[in-house]
């Protein structure tokens, strides 16, 4: 595994990057500097001597996290302290919300004609993946719609990025039902379904929810989440959009992403083909970088505890739909109810549970809890607004 390490310092005021990497034995290192949201950088000679950092240089980083500040963060550059902690607002020029850990991953699916394919066949280039079912009254055909029309967008642009539907409705969603429901929106969307097992695997691949509701056979209504993940092949997940952001917002943002990962690649490519005369060595480079960037992917930040500010947010919202008549005995009772919420921020109803109560009992507590349960449901919204990296810390509360 070859090492590669980031340094972030600022030279005159022109923050810059310095990617220092190891490649078949063989030493290099490219510094980048950002203006805007482009990259500009030049790789140095393959044999040199790395040449002293800046005296205010951060502390290097493991390989798989200082690729993934390069290539995922995508011309994002940063002061020493936002590398060491969470992702802060000069890591995010391209509008990024989160670190890469544990979302993403293979898939084997049908397409609309009954055809398998797997996240290989479907993932050839940047692509929007979506998660929801046919017979969706409403928010799956809203959300895909805004999908394809931020992919529009980036055609525009002479980008070329690709939405996929994926239901989470294998029963009624048969291939050639999928086929229907996607032509209706748009001819480029690609729609898949395939065995439960099949979208049971590709939902926690990407730790999306769904549940089917109960009610007729025919007519029943799925709860699933409404993230689009934005993937490349190769580095995988880079982002995440919520559904309430604007088609035009989505596409500047992965236009954003594209044009940081090209400039990046255009960068190594360029130099190393001026330096060796071939494209051996860029193609080295970028093998290493993918590399490194698996590694960041393998290396997820969700054991991150919660700040007591996002505790004490969360708990304030809940409370503030608490309602219980001051009169009544429940009002002295206090409750622990435990409840489980899915990746985007909203409680599974069924998993609400009493933990255990203080200061009555019987119906009294029956009332307080029941009032309780009512809080944490109406005060969700579309999802409280948790951070998606430290999924496994809230997802059950």
């Amino acid at each position: 595994m070859p090492f590669s390490s980031v340094w972030a310092y600022e030279v005159e005021g022109d923050l810059r990057t310095r990617l220092r990497l190891v490649v078949n034995g063989e030493r290099f290192h490219a510094d980048f500097r950002c203006e805007g949201q482009r990259l500009f950088g030049d790789l140095l000679a393959w044999n040199e001597p790395t040449p002293e950092f800046p005296e205010h240089e951060s502390d290097t980083l493991n390989a798989g996290f200082g690729a993934f500040l390069i290539l995922n963060e995508r011309g994002a550059f940063t002061e020493p302290k936002d590398i060491k902690g969470s992702i802060s607002p000069s890591l995010q020029a391209c509008g990024v919300n989160t670190e890469v850990g544990g979302i993403g991953g293979p898939f084997t699916l049908l397409d609309a004609y009954g055809q398998t394919v797997t996240d290989k066949d479907v993932i050839t280039g940047p692509t929007l993946i979506y998660f929801g079912y046919s017979l969706s009254p409403d928010v799956t055909p809203i959300d895909l719609t805004r999908n394809v029309q931020a992919v529009d967008l980036l055609h525009q642009k002479g980008q070329d990025v690709t939405a996929v539907f994926i239901s989470v409705d294998p029963d009624r969603d048969k291939p050639s039902v999928i086929g229907d429901f996607v032509s209706q929106i748009d001819d480029g969307l690609m729609g898949l379904t395939g065995t439960q097992v099949q979208v049971e695997e590709a939902v926690q691949a990407y730790r999306a929810y769904y549940r089917r509701q109960s009610g007729d056979v025919e007519s029943y209504l799925v709860d699933h989440s409404t993230f689009t993940y934005l993937v490349f092949p190769e580095a995988g997940f880079v982002e995440f959009f919520r559904r309430e952001l604007p088609a035009e917002e989505v596409a500047a943002r992965v236009g954003c992403l594209i044009d940081a990962a090209n400039s990046i690649e255009g960068v190594l490519e360029s130099d190393s083909r001026e330096q060796n005369g071939s494209i051996d060595d860029a193609n080295a480079i970028a093998d290493a970088l993918r590399n490194a960037l698996k590694d960041a992917q393998k290396g997820s930040h969700s054991q991150t505890p919660l700040t007591q500010g996002e505790v004490d947010g969360f708990r304030s919202t809940v409370q503030d739909c608490w309602v219980v008549d001051v009169g009544s005995p429940a009002a002295d009772i206090t409750v622990t109810v435990g409840f489980d919420m899915d990746p985007t921020g909203r409680v599974v109803s069924s998993s609400v549970r009493l933990l255990s109560s203080e200061g009555g009992s019987g119906s009294d507590v029956d009332i307080a809890f029941r009032a309780a349960r009512r809080a944490i449901l109406r005060c969700q919204g579309d999802g409280y607004p948790l951070p998606i990296s430290k999924y496994d810390n809230w997802k059950s509360s």
